[in-house]
């Protein structure tokens, strides 16, 4: 049974690529698109740095509560890590049953909130979650998850995830492309020269060249999303597999070498290439699945999604 567009909790998601420490038109920009989708519950990952200061932060959340938004943020990532980010869950007051709690998975913080679907008035468990894009730590965190939300998603108490995996199963050009160019930077000091690169600690174009192509190749490989689909009882609300992540930032000078090819550079530069970003669930109906067009600098598209539990039942495939 489909579910008409008009029925269902609206669903929004962005990994807002700092966006809140940016420029004031990158801050009016994110505003813009909130208020344009108007979405009765929404999730930014990583939508300010550890040095983005206060005043910008406290601004931005005082201009979504002013579209009558309930809004919740915290620093998610672990404290060793490199580029710590800060979340920002927001919903609708009315639609909020308990507040928010910040379950932690191998040092991540998520957030939990229980909601009310707003078509059926049935309550359900909605978990925003940003994972890292390292393969290690990832796979922990997936299987931490499913651990601590065994029990409700064997039981089938409705359960919603809203999370940037940076992992998914893919056969594309880009996909065979970074598998090959992964291989290559696991060899010899490459690998040493990307972990340099990712700590800040000796910036080189190798070691930033390597660290995206294992990256890229670490995050096509569809572990963790298997574990989710299969281990968690989970469907996707992108049945289309549309991509929302992975837009490659290069160094300048090599960005515009490649640019020096237009057709190249538009179709590696310009569009997202990974599907990342997901909303899982282990009953009731997903409809309208949406991606709004890219903002400046982003890596990742904005998402939107109907969410309904009018309907009993498994999500269907």
């Amino acid at each position: 049974m489909a579910v008409a567009d008009t029925e269902g909790t609206l669903l929004f998601n962005h990994n807002a690529t700092e966006a809140v420490g940016g420029s004031d038109q990158r801050v009016i920009a994110e505003l813009d698109l909130i208020r344009s989708v108007d979405p009765d519950a929404g999730y930014l990952s990583e939508a300010y740095g550890s040095l983005t200061s206060q005043i910008r932060i406290d601004s931005f959340l005082e201009d979504v509560q002013r579209m009558g938004y309930a809004v919740d943020t915290h620093i998610y990532t672990r404290p060793d890590e490199a580029y710590r980010h800060g979340s920002i869950s927001f919903a609708r007051p009315d639609l909020i049953v308990k507040p928010p709690t910040y379950p932690e998975f191998n040092g991540r913080t998520a957030t939990e909130t229980v909601l009310i679907e707003e078509s059926s008035g049935r309550r359900y468990l909605k978990l925003d979650f940003h994972a890292s894009s390292t393969k290690r730590e990832r796979g922990l965190e997936v299987d931490r998850l499913l651990l601590y939300y065994g029990r409700r998603l064997m039981l089938a108490e409705p359960f919603l995830l809203d999370i940037d995996l940076n992992n998914a199963e893919d056969g594309s050009a880009f996909a065979l492309l970074a598998h090959a160019l992964g291989t290559v930077a696991r060899t010899g000091s490459l690998p040493e020269l990307a972990r340099q690169d990712e700590t800040n600690e000796h910036h080189t174009l190798l070691g930033r060249l390597a660290s995206i192509f294992i990256r890229a190749d670490d995050q096509l490989d569809a572990e963790d999303i298997t574990k989710l689909l299969e281990y968690g009882w989970l469907k996707s609300a992108n049945v289309a597999h549309e991509r929302t992540s992975f837009v490659p930032q290069l160094p300048p000078k090599l960005e515009r070498l490649v640019r020096l090819i237009p057709a190249i550079g538009a179709w590696l530069l310009d569009q997202p290439h990974i599907e990342a970003d997901y909303f899982l669930a282990n009953v009731g109906q997903f409809s309208d699945f949406r991606t709004y067009p890219r903002q400046p600098e982003d890596e990742h598209l904005a998402t939107s999604v109907r969410y309904s539990l009018l309907v009993d039942g498994a999500l269907e495939p």
